[in-house]
């Protein structure tokens, strides 16, 4: 870091902008991509004036937003995606559990959106490196990371490396090019948050499906001009597949009430026959 210049101009309005993520949490996120290890003290500073230790950068007005500016963004990884909500709730609403070798409905609370993971700093803070590393080379810098994709996907920072590769992988393959797969990232920072396997492929089939189309390239070319409508497509496969696992979870608590049912019944008959009640 002492070999690292800055001038205050390009990093101080970030403080006072009006973006989701506050202002000192910008700035530290921004430094801490670039400059692993560097802390921001709140030192006063005169415009145009560079700076040759990123910690004497932030005014004092910025360091009152947070002791620990990585805090928050962790803070807000932790909390579940809406996906991971929705098929934990649909998982606890169908569970199956064996009472006397018969299937039917568990009996469990729903999943309330408050959820949150336990924190990593140590993990978080290395794949959210990698992360950035990754995402720098389909070309999203550091700068927009933390102005554009963190601020409407801070799980970012939990991702698993793998995952984060994979999806980004398998963007590139359907979308054409790693400047189609930026693009679309960036309008729509939450694909990031899907598994490559479990929800891409099936959302790229559902869009196929959904607008009568034979060639995966269409479907591409689809949703490079309209990254929403995958997110839309994966989206409703989820959908989709939560429904008919509630079906099917249905139709076993059925069975399995219309077994006990009958086995009662059969108990009754035998004990009504032995006491010639």
């Amino acid at each position: 870091t002492n070999s690292m210049g800055l001038t205050c101009r390009t990093i101080v309005p970030f403080c006072a902008s009006n973006t989701r993520l506050p202002g000192l949490l910008q700035i530290s996120i921004l430094l801490w991509i670039s400059c692993p290890g560097c802390y921001l003290v709140g030192n006063k500073i005169k415009l145009d004036q560079t700076i040759s230790h990123p910690r004497n950068l932030v005014p004092r007005r910025c360091q009152e937003t947070s002791a620990n500016p990585m805090a928050e963004l962790f803070k807000n990884a932790a909390t579940l995606l809406e996906w991971e909500i929705e098929e934990a709730e649909a998982s606890r609403d169908v569970a199956i559990e064996t009472v006397d070798g018969t299937a039917v409905l568990a009996d469990r609370p729903p999943v309330r959106k408050n959820n949150v993971v336990s924190i990593n700093e140590k993990l978080w803070t290395l794949q959210l490196r990698a992360a950035t590393e990754m995402l720098a080379q389909i070309g999203i810098d550091s700068v927009q990371v933390q102005a554009r994709v963190l601020p409407t996907i801070p799980q970012l920072a939990r991702l698993r490396t793998e995952s984060v590769a994979a999806i980004i992988h398998d963007l590139t393959l359907l979308l054409g090019s790693s400047e189609q797969t930026a693009a679309a990232v960036l309008e729509e920072p939450l694909l990031l948050g899907y598994d490559a396997k479990e929800h891409l492929e099936p959302g790229i089939q559902y869009l196929l499906t959904m607008n009568a189309m034979s060639e995966r390239a269409a479907a591409g070319k689809l949703a490079a001009q309209h990254p929403g409508l995958l997110k839309w497509a994966i989206e409703g496969k989820m959908k989709e597949r939560r429904m008919s696992g509630m079906l099917s979870g249905l139709k076993a608590s059925t069975a399995g009430t219309t077994i006990l049912a009958g086995r009662a019944f059969s108990d009754l008959a035998s004990t009504r026959k032995r006491t010639g009640l």
